[in-house]
């Protein structure tokens, strides 16, 4: 993977988590104040069933859960139970349960904390402990949070639909910004590959920036001086190896062409051959001075001295 779309997926993944977890948050306390308003509310409404029935002679429960069918501020599918201490039910504000039983458990759970909240698949459950004349009493209510629930379905859909708009767009924006970014890399990866070994003259652009780019472009032209600077010492290297070595080579040749010349004596063949041996063993030991200057730039080789005579 390239270094433009390591960056762009590492920039999308960070945001991504960032946004994810900035969503749950808004998604879950928006849901925790949805129950919290909507267990106050239910609560209250519990109160005052239980005060106009308890507290209240006159009121009679027919009456009441008929006001309680015809009252506007009344919750959907709100239904109100009040037991009295032996967990008989005295009041019911209708005829359905609405999954809600007498269940013994859940009285005594009620008048040992005083205040219940609990949820029931998307019903809302309230038990309180409500206390009148040394008479203790329980009040159990649920309703169903039309309203809250259908704008905790909006907010979740707003935050999902916000979470793939801001993801795609960071996406593209972060590719362009990367290649913005990398821009001065690839003009220093364009300009590098325009040198070769036949214009190793050539440098790179380097600003008067101490970004990393500036310092790469400066460390590679450093590098390039070098490189330059070592072709220069081989090619004078080899070209006074060569010369060193075409003179000896051109005695040799010129002694074995004369002696090719004519007839000679022994004596005479003789004292060309030394001749010509004499010459070998001076390229020798030129061939031996020029592999000795050869390690001599390898940083593990040994060098010799030798003794000299001033």
């Amino acid at each position: 993977m390239k270094i433009r779309a390591r960056i762009s997926v590492t920039f999308l993944i960070i945001v991504a988590a960032n946004l994810v977890l900035f969503s749950l948050a808004i998604y879950f306390i928006s849901e925790y104040f949805r129950q919290r308003d909507f267990y106050y509310r239910l609560a209250d409404k519990a109160r005052i069933t239980a005060r106009l029935l308890i507290e209240e002679d006159e009121v009679d429960p027919a009456i009441l859960r008929l006001i309680e069918r015809n009252n506007l501020t009344s919750l959907p599918e709100e239904h109100i139970v009040i037991y009295d201490q032996q967990n008989k039910k005295i009041y019911a504000s209708a005829d359905t349960a609405h999954g809600i039983a007498s269940q013994g458990d859940l009285l005594d759970r009620v008048r040992k904390q005083k205040q219940l909240y609990m949820r029931r698949n998307t019903r809302e459950i309230v038990g309180l402990a409500y206390s009148y004349q040394q008479q203790e009493y329980v009040i159990i209510a649920t309703a169903y949070d039309e309203s809250g629930l259908t704008e905790i379905a909006h907010l979740r859909n707003i935050l999902g639909f916000g979470l793939v708009f801001s993801l795609s767009l960071v996406g593209i924006s972060g590719w362009m910004f990367a290649g913005r970014f990398l821009q001065p890399i690839s003009n220093v990866i364009r300009q590098v590959d325009r040198i070769t070994a036949s214009n190793l003259n050539l440098r790179v652009d380097a600003s008067d920036n101490s970004d990393e780019i500036a310092q790469l472009a400066r460390t590679f032209n450093s590098m390039l001086d070098r490189v330059q600077e070592a072709f220069e010492v081989q090619r004078n290297f080899v070209a006074n190896a060569s010369h060193e070595l075409r003179t000896p080579l051109t005695i040799i040749t010129g002694q074995i062409e004369v002696t090719l010349i004519k007839k000679r004596t022994v004596e005479e063949h003789e004292a060309k051959w030394i001749a010509v041996l004499d010459v070998i063993k001076r390229l020798n030991v030129l061939s031996n001075n020029l592999l000795e200057l050869t390690q001599v730039s390898l940083d593990d080789a040994p060098i010799k001295f030798h003794e000299v005579a001033l």
